[in-house]
């Protein structure tokens, strides 16, 4: 289970300073990938997805770990990374 343990822990933090980064620097942020914020809503739709999302689930993911909960935070981390992954791999095919 330490194997499981650090998957979700190391999601977790990842999760959280890219929420972290994309809400105190979004401009910065979306800069880096070519994406730019013409308008505010547009740094809040960002801030929201990229920012509050990112932190939501790394403290879900925090909180399997606390409770014991392993089996469901290793589940989640799972999906969350595979969706990731299925949709980088979306955009190079359709690229």
């Amino acid at each position: 289970m330490k194997t499981a343990k650090m998957l979700i822990v190391s999601t977790s933090i990842a999760a959280g300073t890219f929420g972290i980064l994309f809400l105190i620097f979004p401009h910065k942020m979306a800069a880096s990938v070519g994406i730019l914020l013409p308008v505010p809503e547009a740094v809040i739709d960002l801030g929201a997805t990229y920012g509050g999302f990112e932190i939501g689930v790394a403290l879900f993911l925090s909180y399997t770990v606390l409770k014991k909960q392993l089996r469901i935070g290793l589940i989640a981390s799972t999906f969350i990374l595979a969706g990731f992954g299925c949709g980088r791999l979306f955009g190079i095919m359709m690229e």
